[in-house]
């Protein structure tokens, strides 16, 4: 079958069983139908089920966001997919509109030609092609009836011209296939090019990688997209325009391979290059981008645009962090020196992108001037960064709406003042978001703190001002006590500078620099000493692991937290003002009483409890919030940093195995693993400052949270206190146990004093 191409006949024969839902049994529609393919016809369709969903998963064909009818995948994913996303956009004041559509006898509508050609496009040719088209055609079914006495009833076989088979395992996999579109969304701030069905592209290199196509769009824009999802156009029209000149020193590959012909498409042409490319740090358009004076804080920055330049020593790749990718197409040069073997592309690697894998089996020729260079040194607490000299802090204050342009302009600025200088300079929100993209694009193993989420509509809102000023200084603390980030150049820069011609200066300076990515491993001055491979892969795996329990215990606090903020400014504060009213009208009622003023104090009492349950999460759980918020942030970065790693500890074990069949020189060797240690020793001295910060940090947090719990009880009592001072006569209103009101208060407030030095004492470290 497999060889052939042919599907036997005598197994696409179903027999269609209607089976009684609920309703009126005379009508056809209150019935369902279940085919029954031959059991024999199963065992092929496996077969064929798992060589097509293993090239369809494998070359990324699926969109992502098709939940039904795949592995790892359920109805239950996208549910939690939809709400998560309306749940965001309600926080953010957004509005939120949803389209349903239902499709009616979805599989019975899939046209046979259109699945075919689809299949064709996703690189499914030949023999393998002929048999999906083997096993749709000359189809047919019958439909069988059981009568109450068990007799069936047999229609006649009907020949079945469209639809995929239903019953088989095959039947949704073609449908899932045929609704995938031919659009491509690449990952914003990557080297993906988006396109869109029926666009021209112009394609330069069909040797990236297995499945990836570089070409340029009509609007001149250059990247990388998936080659099933474009064909050939056959004619003499010429491109929308010229492909890019080939570098100077262009020299056809010395060696090309290709593995034989793969029906499937799981194999790849690959070829070794003799050039190393490079990505530009930001396109013209993207480089002044805030230059303009119709930019908008909402937007948060400008939109990068890849693109490939002829430097052979310039890669600048780096982790995605936030769904970004670098360089793709860093290959080594052809001297046989700094080069060893061929480079894995592995299906784009996160690896590959971050550009680490030039670096480990070539050296970058970038020059690192003395200011640049980062030390790491092994003490007894481990390895750990060059400790910062002179530490500082920077405050984030007086946010002030600010507008350009007459007014028509406005924006919301904030003044930060670091304690080295006590100058302060102001900064706009998507001047925050320019940095962080110089500092996720600089340094591909440190983590960088998260900025708080954008907001479009209603975004000068008191509140929401207030709150964004206390994420950024979070974010502005991380930075200062990190000590490789508070001593880099361009964050140097984004405190200090208040002159406008220097800043932009320094912005391209930033935007031009070579010490991003993996370049910036050439800066690293890491001990001498060997690391023993096995004793990094524990302490990596040990971390993986933490981060994975951490991000689900973040997860269950942060969304404690926020259902607490909810409760403390809804039902909470509702309650106790239904109770104050409640009081207040029996009061009221009791009007004549000499009880009615003290009836109708214990019901404003009761009534200002809920306002202080309602500003309460300002002072305990949304600080708490905030660093919750800093930490989601970081350890959501720490898998793909984690993945770079281990794939610089995978390529040195293949240079380990070449050197072993002779194939490569020891001194190529030792090279590999010292640059190998040297990542190695970055992402422990990583490690290391991450736990050292978290201890403190979370040590911090939770004394605030605590402290402000004891002292907002504390103000529930003395509130009680007070009104029941003033109103209610000691001597004559005695409790069930014989104390007065005034002796219960003394109790009550040794009660919350005892409370508040125990947690004092529980979370306090010598």
């Amino acid at each position: 079958m497999l060889s052939t191409g042919i599907f036997p006949d005598r197994l696409k024969y179903s027999e269609v069983k209607p089976i009684y839902k609920k309703g009126d049994k005379l009508s056809t529609s209150n019935y369902r139908g279940i085919s029954l393919l031959p059991a024999f016809s199963k065992i092929f369709e496996k077969i064929i089920y798992k060589r097509l969903y293993q090239h369809l998963a494998t070359n990324n064909i699926l969109t992502k966001e098709q939940y039904g009818f795949r592995c790892n995948a359920s109805t239950e994913m996208a549910i939690y997919a939809l709400i998560n996303n309306v749940l965001a956009s309600l926080n953010n004041k957004l509005m939120v509109g949803g389209l349903i559509c239902d499709l009616q006898k979805t599989f019975d509508c899939v046209n046979h030609d259109i699945l075919l050609s689809k299949m064709e496009y996703y690189c499914i040719k030949d023999i393998a092609n002929k048999l999906i088209e083997s096993y749709l055609r000359n189809r047919y079914q019958r439909v069988v009836i059981n009568d109450d006495k068990l007799n069936k009833y047999y229609s006649g076989w009907e020949q079945i011209h469209h639809a995929v088979p239903q019953g088989s395992i095959l039947g949704p996999l073609f449908f899932s296939a045929v609704q995938a579109l031919y659009d491509f969304t690449g990952e914003p701030g990557s080297a993906e090019l988006s396109i869109t069905a029926g666009e021209v592209l112009t394609v330069t290199r069909q040797n990236v990688g297995e499945g990836w196509w570089e070409g340029i769009n009509q609007a001149g824009q250059t990247g990388l997209f998936p080659a099933a999802y474009v064909e050939e156009v056959k004619g003499s029209q010429p491109p929308a325009m010229p492909p890019p000149p080939l570098p100077e020193a262009f020299t056809d590959p010395a060696q090309q391979w290709s593995t034989e012909h793969d029906p499937w498409g799981s194999q790849g042409d690959q070829h070794q290059q003799q050039q190393q490319l490079g990505s530009q740090q930001q396109s013209c358009e993207a480089g002044d981008y805030w230059d303009d004076e119709w930019d908008d804080d909402s937007e948060g920055g400008g939109t990068q645009t890849a693109a490939w330049t002829n430097n052979a020593t310039h890669t600048s790749g780096q982790v995605p962090k936030s769904g970004s990718a670098g360089d793709v197409s860093s290959i080594g040069k052809s001297d046989g020196k700094g080069t060893v073997g061929r480079k894995n592309f592995n299906r784009f690697t996160t690896f590959v992108k971050s550009g680490g894998e030039s670096y480990i089996l070539s050296a970058p020729k970038v020059s690192v001037r003395e200011e640049d260079k980062v030390y790491i040194y092994e003490t007894e607490k481990g390895i750990i960064w060059s400790p910062v000299t002179n530490p500082y802090k920077c405050v984030v204050a007086s946010p002030k709406k600010e507008s350009k342009l007459k007014g028509l302009k406005s924006f919301i600025a904030y003044q930060l003042t670091p304690t080295f200088n006590n100058i302060q300079v102001s900064r706009r929100y998507k001047h925050f978001d320019w940095l962080h993209e110089r500092l996720e694009e600089k340094f591909s193993l440190i983590p960088i703190p998260p900025l708080p989420d954008k907001q479009i509509s209603g975004r000068y809102e008191e509140q929401f001002i207030e709150h964004r000023r206390a994420q950024l200084q979070e974010f502005v603390n991380s930075v200062c006590r990190h000590p490789v980030l508070s001593q880099c150049e361009v964050w140097q820069h984004f405190i200090t500078c208040t002159d406008e011609k220097r800043w932009k200066a320094g912005k391209r300076k930033a935007e031009k620099d070579e010490l991003v990515g993996a370049n910036y491993f050439v800066a690293l001055q890491a001990p001498e000493r060997p690391l023993n491979i096995t004793d990094v892969e524990q302490e990596t795996e040990k971390c993986s692991k933490f981060i994975h329990g951490m991000d689900g215990a973040l997860k269950l606090l942060m969304a404690t937290a926020v259902d607490q903020v909810k409760k403390h400014q809804g039902p909470y504060k509702r309650e106790y003002q239904r109770i104050g009213h409640a009081f207040s009208a029996l009061g009221l009622a009791f009007r004549e009483d000499d009880s009615a003023e003290a009836i109708r104090v214990t019901g404003d009492t009761y009534c200002e409890i809920g306002k202080l349950f309602e500003e309460q999460p300002k002072a305990d759980w949304e600080p708490l919030g905030d660093v919750l918020h800093l930490y989601k942030g970081i350890i959501s970065s720490y898998p793909d940093i984690l993945t770079v790693h281990k794939g610089a500890l995978q390529k040195r074990r293949e240079c380990e195995k070449l050197a072993a069949d002779s194939k490569m020189e020891s001194s190529q060797l030792s090279d590999v693993v010292r640059r190998t240690d040297v990542v190695s020793y970055a992402l422990l001295a990583e490690i290391n400052h991450f736990h050292c910060e978290r201890t403190s940090d979370f040590k911090l947090a939770m004394q605030n949270y605590l402290k402000e719990q004891v002292l907002f009880y504390q103000k529930v009592c003395k509130l009680c206190s007070v009104k029941q001072t003033c109103v209610f006569d000691v001597a004559c209103y005695q409790d069930n146990l014989g104390c007065s009101f005034g002796e219960e208060d003394a109790r009550l407030q040794i009660i919350f004093l005892l409370f508040y030095m125990k947690h004092q004492k529980l979370i306090t470290v010598d």
